[in-house]
């Protein structure tokens, strides 16, 4: 009888062990998911933050592009209007 009360007892301890075991384990998965939720929101910030400067960039390379390009589209519309008005000629001259 006296070895069977020593196991129970010994069960019985470890049965404690594992609660309190599984009781750590739930409080560390709890801390692991309210980390894993600030670093999402630290993504999605950083993405956000990402596409933000994208835009920007995209801005500044149309900017770039159209300041260098002003001498140049004035040329062009010279051209397109040149292109226009042979264009017109044409249809005049197929409606005669």
């Amino acid at each position: 009888m006296n070895q069977f009360n020593s196991q129970k007892a010994s069960i019985l301890e470890k049965i404690q062990l594992i609660e309190a075991k599984v009781k750590s384990l739930g409080i560390e998965k709890q801390d692991l998911v309210a980390e894993i939720e600030d670093l999402q929101n630290t993504v999605k910030v950083k993405e956000n933050a990402i596409l933000k400067l994208e835009k920007q960039l995209n801005l500044t390379k149309i900017a770039k592009t159209i300041s260098l390009e002003k001498e140049e589209s004035k040329d062009i519309k010279k051209l397109i209007n040149k292109y226009v008005r042979e264009i017109d000629r044409c249809i005049a001259h197929l409606n005669e």
